[in-house]
């Protein structure tokens, strides 16, 4: 299925190759380590489902990376591409040809170590890309990107391939981590008014949050625990999330029961997978039902932020970050009105919904740690 070529790097003359490469970083206290290889991977419309993807673009980013693209004529960045290899042989067979080489290293501003050994044995390449041709690609990261070569691609048919960072589903280090949401523009939110309605279907419990976030780590914990997955309950987690309305005032939000959710998920065109997952469940029942939030409010177009400029029109939108203080810091400034904060989504639900070919909310997941935005140029 997935076809894969060697790309060109500044080592062996320009021969393409691949590349082994290595990651190491630090997560929660411990040191952490997983490998992939770098290669060319063939575009494919997603309708061939050779190349899945998980969640929904926001349209303006990938504008942006098409224009990217049109000035450049070159990758825009790196995609991190997942494959299903249970056995293990196609990372043996990478790490084998990599021997203890390293022709390039790097360290990040966040500590992660980056490390890359270029492999040009021609009987190695041509085994992984017959075992790559019996292989689905899930993009982890890089939907923007992937959505914008795609695009170029249609007007240039040469730049048919984007480089990837392809690494096995089943490597224990990969590690999935929520994207949080933060509401502005509602007009006249009334937050009491809100919280009623809330609690029609939601078991609603109070949380003092500390403002400075000394304590934000025990409020994700009790989410976590709240939804169950410390109990190891994968997909049949609890439905919940957090809430944090300002001032100190956080909540955790759990859904009544699985009957609620069946009153209150659409009837048809989602399968059970998807209307399982948290961050679908808070945006159809919460932020669309609710708040009036729907998919044209998910993220503003340049244009619109123009008219709003103009005409100082309130659209109720979703803004996007990885990290709680500066969620909790954006509520208590007034910058924005409400902060929900998710539960990473399980990597069963992941497969899931893009073997399924459906998708999920914008950023609804975030792989770490993240390939540096200038990989590429490393190589």
């Amino acid at each position: 299925m997935a076809k894969i070529i060697g790309i060109k790097g500044k080592q062996l003359s320009g021969k393409p190759v691949f590349y082994y490469y290595q990651q190491q970083f630090d997560y929660k206290g411990e040191r952490k380590s997983r490998t992939g290889f770098i290669c060319g991977v063939k575009l494919e419309h997603y309708d061939k489902g050779i190349i899945l993807p998980h969640q929904e673009i926001l349209p303006n980013i990938s504008d942006e990376r098409l224009a990217l693209l049109k000035n450049s004529g070159d990758n825009i960045g790196p995609v991190l591409g997942l494959y299903n290899d249970f056995a293990g042989s196609i990372d043996q067979l990478i790490q084998q040809a990599a021997g203890a080489n390293v022709d390039v290293q790097f360290t990040d501003a966040d500590g992660a170590i980056h490390s890359l050994t270029a492999i040009n044995d021609d009987a190695v390449i041509q085994q992984v890309q017959q075992q790559m041709e019996r292989q689905r690609i899930f993009i982890a990261n890089g939907h923007h990107s992937y959505d914008a070569a795609l695009r170029y691609a249609q007007e240039n048919p040469q730049a048919n391939y984007i480089t990837m960072a392809l690494m096995n589903l089943y490597d224990p280090n990969l590690i999935i981590l929520p994207v949080h949401r933060l509401i502005k523009d509602v007009p006249d939110l009334d937050v009491d008014k809100f919280m009623q309605q809330l609690r029609e279907d939601y078991v609603v419990e109070p949380f003092n949050v500390n403002q400075s976030g000394e304590n934000i780590e025990e409020f994700m914990q009790a989410l976590y625990h709240r939804g169950g997955f410390d109990y190891g309950l994968g997909i049949e987690h609890c439905r919940t999330f957090g809430l944090y309305t300002g001032n100190g005032q956080g909540y955790l939000v759990t859904l009544e029961s699985e009957t609620t959710m069946d009153q209150l998920m659409p009837k048809e065109g989602y399968s059970l997978a998807l209307q399982g997952i948290d961050v679908f469940v808070l945006h159809y029942t919460v932020l669309q039902r609710l708040l009036g939030i729907g998919r044209q409010n998910q993220a503003e177009t340049a244009e619109q932020k123009h008219q709003k400029a103009d005409t100082n029109i309130k659209r109720a939108s979703v803004v996007y970050t990885r990290k709680e203080i500066e969620a909790l810091r954006k509520v208590d400034s007034g910058q924005c009105q409400l902060a929900f904060l998710l539960n990473p989504v399980v990597f069963d639900e992941f497969t899931a919904v893009a073997i399924g070919g459906e998708l999920m909310p914008p950023k609804s997941t975030y792989f770490y740690p993240p390939l540096p935005a200038d990989l590429l140029k490393k190589l």
